[in-house]
């Protein structure tokens, strides 16, 4: 069943519910064309699979493929609706949340995004592989919860809006992010639960930012740029195994500073709570 229902041009909204009977081994593409919307607002919900986000053009909201190897009856939905010059767009792959069995991790949803406008994404990826390059976005609020899953998130450039409060959750499943120094953020929260996980903040930090890390059982490293000073706050743990770089100097019972923290202009301090594994802090990749 497929569904298109047209509104007046203030309120436009597109609609696209599939099931198997209209996929059967082949692809499937969806754009929506840009409007005068002025930031758009993302919620993505996948069950099982892999899921790559990406930079599109300035003339689509959204540029979609998707790739099955099978026939399946999970449905996926695309919604889109603009008010106020705010668009919304949902991707939710398997909505019912019924037999997500049926999905394999050969199943593939591509899926480009508007690089003209202001973007605010809210991801949840189930079991799978995600790749969440996000350079050349205009990314102003992200948060991103991954379950059993091998995911990536990369800034190559620097981002154009300012993030308030990057939030990543993590769940059993292998987690690495590159560049984050270029997401522009003010404040980044990592929660970990079961995994191994790897956070490099080389790229454009030009202010005072904070970063909260918190890992359950796991394996944590973390790479922090040389040019800029830096702070560690490390609440020990008897369970866990900590180990900072040399030249970071030590002071009281849990702070290490790095030798330029002093004078150098933009800071990052990073609070890192471990529960039972591993913590390593890196100057260098």
């Amino acid at each position: 069943m497929t569904q298109f229902r047209t509104y007046h041009p203030i309120f436009a909204v597109f609609l696209l519910v599939c099931t198997c009977e209209q996929i059967f081994a082949e692809d499937f593409r969806k754009e929506i064309k840009r409007g005068d919307e002025r930031e758009v607002k993302v919620r993505l919900e996948s069950a099982i699979g892999r899921v790559n986000i990406s930079k599109g053009d300035d003339r689509h909201i959204l540029v979609m493929e998707m790739r099955t190897e099978q026939r399946w009856d999970v449905p996926f939905v695309v919604d889109y609706k603009v008010r106020g010059h705010v668009g919304s767009l949902v991707l939710n792959w398997n909505p019912e949340g019924k037999n997500s069995w049926s999905l394999r991790e050969g199943d593939r949803w591509d899926i480009q995004l508007t690089d003209a406008l202001p973007l605010s994404i809210d991801a949840n990826v189930g079991v799978g592989k995600s790749d969440f390059d996000l350079t050349g976005l205009d990314v102003r609020d992200l948060k991103i919860a991954t379950g059993a899953s091998s995911s990536v998130i990369s800034f190559g450039t620097p981002n154009k809006s300012i993030i308030e409060n990057l939030r990543i959750e993590s769940g059993v499943s292998k987690f690495v992010g590159e560049k984050l120094g270029n997401a522009n953020f003010q404040r980044m929260t990592f929660d970990g639960g079961i995994g191994s996980y790897y956070l490099d903040f080389n790229g454009a930090i030009t202010r005072d930012v904070e970063v909260h890390i918190k890992v359950g059982l796991g394996s944590m490293t973390v790479v922090l740029p040389p040019e800029i000073g830096a702070k560690v706050v490390y609440d020990d743990s008897w369970l866990s195994n900590f180990s900072i770089d040399r030249g970071f100097k030590q002071e009281g019972s849990n702070n290490y500073l790095s030798p330029n923290y002093h004078e150098s202009k933009a800071k990052i301090t990073v609070y890192v709570e471990s529960g039972l594994g591993s913590v390593r802090i890196k100057r260098h990749n």
